[in-house]
């Protein structure tokens, strides 16, 4: 995958037609990457960045290095692109649904969302697809959700350097699928400037994945990322329901600008207790560079059932269209309604509405699983209005327990949900019984906490593994003196 000459190169054709070109674009923090597939394979162009600018000042930076990529790549204005959303951006989440049909599930997964995504829904942009059945009746899905104020600023850098936007794809997603299925289990670690993603992928399925706020830019990230990378495999584990929590992957795999580097390597051996490489890409025989273009090169890398696009974009355009039809539906019905009220007089109608009632009736009956499904998820539904006196305090309690959390290496949560009627509830793991008592202590003397109780402090299932494992409630205070 070396370099391209722009001269030796095909013109694409842009917006107006022709040849199709493919393109994937990785705007990171320190560089912008964006890959092309050609008839002699994938060519790719790099761009750096200061990663220290911000504001207007970055926006302008990226667009000139995205047009000087562009232009390296022989690619005429208006060509599509596929966009990678970092994961830092996103929240995704993994999902088990009955089996409803295409009507149904798009409110059914709206309504999840709304449970496990702390933010307003009218604040984002959601897509979803389906990873098979769950071998109990139901389906699989995951689940991502943006902000689209942060599409739309991917979408501003796109249309300032006169390209169009094709899918906005979480990150993760596209980087995955450059690990070949028969690897096996991979923990594969794109190291960033100032966030590194965690991926545990098995036989060529996705398992987890997290972003940790540790990268080449922070002081101390070869220490640092080790100890985030070991964190999000234990929280892997337990996620999935393995109890050997600290049990090592077949390999790890490094990606990014760090991917080479080998106190690194040693830090991550020592630490997960797997070999560790730098991930390679067909063609291209520098792994450095081949590690920095992973993101980019997995956007237009073909599909895999195990890993489907999580299409941002797409999604959005699909929502729209589907408005758009059913407003032309109901203007179609309104003109037919008051036709046949105008051709055969208000006594034909009203008895054609008495006939329409009787036969709605009688397949009320047939509907009785389905109004049962329903009602179950009104009684859920009631829970969640539970906690409206939470509502916009997310962030608070977030920061009052991670100010309770007493040392980075002393005690680390795994799990964190409301739970109507008991509050918060809290799992994690200790170096020691003490740490646990320090931590919900500590949590008691924050004003916005009525109690914090330890529920369970046991010794982790695995015997090799050292510490404490904990779970606990806390209580916050709403205005109004209500627990």
């Amino acid at each position: 995958m070396a370099r391209p000459d722009p001269a030796g190169l095909p013109a694409p054709r842009g917006a107006g037609g022709g040849a199709s070109v493919t393109l994937g674009l990785d705007l990171g923090r320190a560089g912008v990457k964006l890959a092309r597939r050609t008839k002699r394979g994938l060519v790719c162009a790099e761009q750096p960045v200061d990663p220290a600018l911000s504001g207007d000042a970055r926006e302008d930076a990226l667009v000139a290095a995205l047009e000087a990529a562009r232009d390296e790549l022989g690619v005429k204005p208006g060509a599509e692109v596929h966009v990678a959303v970092p994961r830092a951006w996103a929240v995704v989440k993994s999902l088990t649904l009955p089996d409803v049909g295409p009507e149904e599930l798009p409110q059914l997964l709206r309504f999840q969302a709304a449970k496990a995504i702390p933010f307003e829904l009218s604040e984002l942009s959601l897509t979803w697809a389906e990873l098979g059945p769950d071998g109990a009746g139901g389906k699989r899905y995951v689940l991502a959700a943006v902000k689209e104020s942060t599409l739309d600023e991917l979408r501003t850098i796109l249309t300032r350097a006169a390209l169009r936007v094709g899918r906005l794809e979480v990150s993760s997603q596209a980087a995955a699928r450059l690990v070949p299925a028969e690897a096996g289990e991979v923990l594969l670690v794109d190291v960033g400037h100032a966030t590194s993603d965690v991926l545990l992928i098995n036989e060529g399925r996705l398992l987890y994945s997290r972003s940790a706020s540790v990268g080449l830019g922070t002081q101390g990230w070869q220490e640092r990322l080790p100890q985030e990378v070991a964190r999000s495999l234990v929280a892997a584990r337990t996620e999935a329901g393995d109890d050997e929590h600290e049990r090592a992957p077949a390999r790890v795999l490094l990606a990014g600008g760090g991917a080479e580097d080998a106190t690194l390597h040693a830090a991550l051996a020592e630490r997960v207790g797997a070999p560790v490489e730098a991930i390679q890409i067909e063609g291209e025989a520098d792994r450095a560079r081949a590690a920095r273009l992973v993101i980019a090169a997995g956007l237009i890398e073909p599909v895999r059932a195990e890993i489907p696009y999580l299409d941002l974009a797409h999604r959005a355009r699909f929502n729209a269209a589907r408005t758009t039809r059913r407003r032309n539906v109901s203007g179609t019905l309104v003109g037919g309604v008051l036709l046949v009220v105008g051709l055969i007089g208000g006594r034909v109608y009203l008895e054609a509405q008495e006939t329409a009632i009787a036969e709605l009736e009688a397949e009320s009956e047939a509907l009785g699983p389905s109004v049962q499904r329903v009602k179950a998820l009104q009684e859920e539904l009631r829970s969640i209005r539970g906690w409206d006196a939470h509502k916009g305090r997310e962030l608070e309690a977030l920061l009052a327990v991670t100010a309770a959390l007493p040392g980075e290496d002393e005690a680390y949560l795994t799990e964190l949900r409301w739970s109507h009627g008991r509050g918060l509830g809290l799992r994690g793991r200790a170096k020691s019984w003490s740490n646990v008592e320090t931590f919900f202590s500590r949590l008691e003397q924050d004003p916005l906490v009525r109690a914090a109780s330890i529920e369970q402090v046991s010794l982790p299932k695995n015997k090799k593994s050292r510490g404490v494992e904990f779970a606990g409630q806390v209580r916050l205070v709403i205005p109004g003196g209500q627990p």
